[in-house]
């Protein structure tokens, strides 16, 4: 507990350290974007833009390299001088992060390359997001700056084990991931950096997956050892009231909630569906990657099936290699056979090219007609598209809020119960991360404790009741999916429930009560 003869808004010296806890972010973030550009520097990128993303990239790895002179200035300067130092740092990755992003996507968020409905708010909703995670390190680091030494304290006391144990929940993952996929790295060749980029690729998911049970575990050791310290009682006999006291660990939680948010809108989903397929591609060492072989896909309002050996990963770029197509009538037989060795969809022209193949015509009774050889074949008017193709394999918890909105508008008149599973999915990418909050509401009361009975019952309590939210949540979310009740109650009720419940907890924390259950009596 600090000493009461200091300003409450003026730390003493020694206790500099308790404001940069805004530091590391940005920091993570400079040093992942100058590991990001090596990984796709081998993609082709859009006509005319070879040398703006050579910029981009060399703009990165400057910053990515300048990274440790930045860190060393920062603690070596003043306050208004850290101030400045990260407002340069966090405006320069933003930009350079913008600038990357504007001219390879920019365009798809209007005018879809590959077939998909072409959804502007989505992608604007992405720079919105992300934008603000770049420039939010100015945020905190202003915001510490004008707190008192009490809220400094309490956050350096929750937020210290929190982030050792989302490093060390981090490390055991990686231990027992690198132990499975080592042997395919090895295999193929694999380069350490671009093993380093696919891991750095993977944070998003595995920060998704530990925010809650790290928060928990954090906040409940964190509590718990202040309150046997007794400095809870400290801070409440300075007047302060529980609410108060807990507040600027909510603050924090709100943080871990919205950096969650970012993450689960789209690079989570991404980070999950496609890592099997750069495991492969990994393992085998190819320069051309796929992000499915041996695809079925079958168009049952026009009655043609599509049999696809590959599908390549930038498919407004590549194209989609060994293809069978049959066309049936409406007696379910062939009409119409197309085999080639690759297909590329013209967006513009809205028609597929197919090239080194054949085309065959048959007769109602089943007898080939004709069958004609060809280089280059050109059809247009099929309602086919490269992202109707790819879309159907997707399973919804790969996707994410781009990728499900364009799934829904693009599959609007399907009227089966498969979209439910989608629309589940998508409240479910806006609810999961404020169930950061929840666990909140549930930890800090059952972490303090004012009586001499312990915390081990507080912790007890705490798993008992997260369990309950795991539980209660898969629940919920597999009746949505199922179609027994609407999508929004299924993503959002177990937040709600929940937080009615920690709130109620709280609030007979904060006034010494304990939330007695009734008891049967002995007869």
């Amino acid at each position: 507990m600090p000493s009461s003869g200091h300003s409450d808004r003026n730390p003493p010296r020694g206790s500099g350290w308790l404001v940069h806890p805004a530091l590391p972010s940005s920091l993570l973030a400079l040093a992942l974007i100058g590991f990001l550009p090596g990984f796709v520097r081998d993609l082709p990128m859009p006509g005319g833009l070879e040398v703006e993303w050579w910029i981009h990239r060399q703009g990165t790895r400057a910053l990515a390299w300048f990274s440790p002179l930045l860190l060393v200035l920062f603690f070596r300067t003043r306050r208004r001088g850290r101030l400045a130092l990260l407002v340069t740092v966090c405006v320069a990755s933003w930009l350079l992060w913008l600038h990357g992003d504007w001219q390879a996507h920019h365009q798809i968020a209007n005018v879809s390359r590959i077939g998909e409905t072409p959804i502007p708010a989505a992608y604007y909703g992405k720079v919105v997001l992300v934008s603000l995670l770049f420039l939010s390190p100015i945020g905190l680091f202003a915001l510490l700056g004008r707190a008192t030494l009490l809220d400094r304290y309490l956050l350096a006391t929750c937020v210290a084990p929190f982030a050792f144990c989302l490093v060390a929940f981090f490390g055991i993952w990686l231990v027992f991931d690198l132990n499975d996929n080592l042997p395919d790295f090895r295999k193929g060749n694999t380069s350490p950096g671009n093993i380093l980029a696919f891991y750095a690729a993977q944070i998003p998911l595995v920060f998704t997956q530990i925010a809650q049970p790290v928060l928990l575990v954090s906040t409940v050791f964190a509590l718990s050892r202040m309150s046997r310290a007794n400095e809870i009682v400290s801070m409440l006999g300075a007047g302060r009231s529980l609410w108060r006291i807990v507040l600027p660990l909510f603050l924090f939680g709100f943080y871990v909630a919205f950096v969650h948010t970012v993450f689960s809108y789209h690079w989570a989903p991404w980070a999950e569906g496609h890592k099997e397929s750069l495991l492969e591609q990994f393992k085998r060492g190819e320069e051309q990657s796929t992000i499915a072989e041996r695809q079925l896909y079958v168009n049952t309002d026009d009655r043609r099936t599509w049999y696809i050996g590959q599908i390549p990963f930038q498919l407004d770029r590549e194209q989609l290699r060994i293809l069978d197509i049959y066309e049936r009538d409406e007696h379910q037989r062939i009409r119409l056979s197309i085999q080639a060795a690759s297909a590329f969809w013209h967006w513009r022209d809205a028609a597929w090219e197919f090239r080194d193949g054949a085309v065959a015509v048959f007769q109602e009774n089943g007898d080939l007609l004709s069958k004609d050889f060809f280089s280059s074949h050109t059809v247009s008017g099929w309602r086919e598209t490269p992202w109707r193709i790819v879309s159907s394999r997707f399973e919804p918890d790969y996707l994410g809020v781009p990728g499900l909105l364009s799934y829904l508008r693009t599959h609007s008149n399907d009227r089966s119960a498969r979209l439910q599973l989608y629309q589940t999915n998508l409240h479910n990418r806006w609810a999961a991360p404020w169930g950061c909050l929840v666990i909140l509401f549930v930890a800090a009361p059952l972490g303090i404790v004012f009586s001499r009975r312990g915390a081990l019952g507080g912790v007890a309590a705490s798993i008992v009741l997260f369990a309950a939210i795991l539980f209660v949540s898969e629940l919920l979310l597999a009746l949505g999916k199922g179609g027994f009740i609407p999508p929004a109650p299924a993503a959002w009720l177990t937040n709600l429930a929940f937080l009615c419940i920690g709130a109620l907890i709280f609030h007979l924390r904060a006034g010494n009560r304990e939330l007695r259950l009734p008891r049967l009596r002995r007869s």
